[in-house]
């Protein structure tokens, strides 16, 4: 029997959940050590950023901060940090990869979370044993009869995804109602970002979203200003932007409002207060 399905490999299931969310809890460390590479964001499809987003929303129950909950942590290594190529299982409905119902998205979206940084992924559990486990973030993605594709995550990713020392609340919907993968990027970077703002060099821009431009003035025209319009309209942080030469100013606000019907009014609420709050900071 391959390992890889032996249920006593598999330590924990997740079946898809109709639960409504606004807002997922995005690990600081997972965006560093998956999205990031050498410094500068991968190239992963809008789709393969869905799966992402929709794993974060499945097991957000079942995240963490070691510093608030140390038992906790200490149950997390006794449950998955024991033995080598320990993993959990969850399903996913296609349906949330790819709305328009396009197989061949869905099929590129797992592809890549399979084949990217499939290697082995070496850590120490707390008792300084060294913990091995083979694959990229996900493995072994099944179709299912129910319109939902299944997979495996190993404990070395998913520990990155539910103990979460530091981490940033990010709208599940941002996925869906920005549609350019290197927008919603920079929405995850620009969370880490503190309001006083921060300078950045154009070539440093250039290598982190993986672009071109010559010059300061053609990068913040024809890329920040289209970032800018989608964080806008539908995330709860934009930014505002200036240039001097070679130097990029970035300065983060908090929106007044958000285009998206599908956010409950609770949370419309609560993204004025936390503006107007700023503002009077500010």
């Amino acid at each position: 029997m391959n390992p890889i399905f032996d249920d006593k490999k598999i330590r924990k299931r997740y079946n898809w959940d109709d639960s409504n969310v606004d807002f997922i809890r995005f690990p600081n460390e997972l965006l560093d050590d998956f999205l990031m590479d050498a410094g500068k964001f991968v190239d992963i499809p809008i789709n393969a950023l869905r799966v992402i987003f929709n794993i974060i929303f499945i097991v957000r129950n079942d995240q963490f901060r070691p510093e608030d909950r140390p038992r906790q942590l200490s149950l997390f290594e006794e449950e998955f940090e024991t033995e080598n190529n320990v993993f959990v299982q969850l399903s996913i409905k296609n349906a949330r990869i790819s709305p328009s119902g396009s197989s061949l998205q869905v099929i590129k979206a797992y592809e890549f979370l399979t084949k990217f940084k499939m290697e082995w992924h070496k850590a120490l559990n707390s008792k300084g044993e060294e913990i091995k486990t083979f694959g990229g973030l996900i493995s072994n993605p099944t179709y299912n009869k129910r319109g939902e594709t299944t997979f495996l995550i190993s404990r070395y990713w998913l520990r990155k995804i539910v103990v979460i020392s530091e981490y940033n609340p990010l709208l599940y919907n941002l996925v869906y109602t920005v549609k350019n993968n290197k927008h919603i990027l920079f929405a995850l970077w620009l969370k880490k970002i503190p309001f006083q703002g921060t300078s950045i060099l154009l070539t440093t821009f250039n290598k982190k979203f993986d672009l071109n431009y010559a010059n300061s003035g053609d990068f913040c025209t024809k890329f920040l200003s289209e970032v800018r319009k989608s964080l806008n309209q539908y995330s709860d942080l934009s930014f505002n932007y200036k240039y001097s030469r070679q130097l990029i100013f970035i300065l983060p606000y908090l929106s007044k409002k958000i285009d998206d019907l599908s956010i409950s009014e609770e949370t419309t609420v609560l993204i004025r207060i936390k503006q107007r709050l700023r503002y009077f900071k500010s």
